[in-house]
């Protein structure tokens, strides 16, 4: 497993964080009274319909956008967790752990493994592990 795989999770998560913003906002949007415009010149019933009728369009287009990157993202984690779960020293499981799959910064996962771990002792042994399985996996 590479890097990048290994951060599928964390950006997924991002994505679909960003997206139900985006869903949110385009909610408020669709149920916010509109302004009317005076112009004193005559317009068509049917814009009004059209608006309302985008708007919510959009909205079903998102959920079923953020609905599949759920479910991805679902694949994701239990993939990098099944890798994870092959990792034979605890403390190397527990550092890809909050890593990838909690997401934490290298300063974060060491103060939660205590004893004197720095961000760069937790940084070093994940990308040694790394190193070492990309070799393993080259040589079978």
């Amino acid at each position: 497993m590479t890097k990048k795989e290994l951060s599928q999770y964390y950006w997924l998560e991002k994505e679909i964080k960003d997206d139900e913003e985006r869903l949110r906002i385009l909610r408020e949007q669709a149920t916010a009274p509109q302004a009317q415009h005076l112009t004193g010149m005559p317009y068509g019933s049917d814009g009004d319909k059209d608006k309302i009728g985008k708007a919510t369009a959009e909205i079903v287009d998102l959920q079923a956008i953020i609905a599949a990157k759920q479910i991805q993202c679902i694949h994701e984690k239990q993939r990098i967790e099944r890798f994870i779960m092959n990792i034979s020293d605890s403390m190397t499981r527990m550092i890809f752990t909050h890593r990838c799959i909690d997401g934490m910064t290298w300063q974060e996962v060491a103060d939660s493994m205590g004893y004197r771990m720095t961000g760069d002792n937790a940084r070093q042994i994940f990308y040694r592990y790394l190193k070492q399985f990309k070799n393993l996996e080259n040589s079978v």
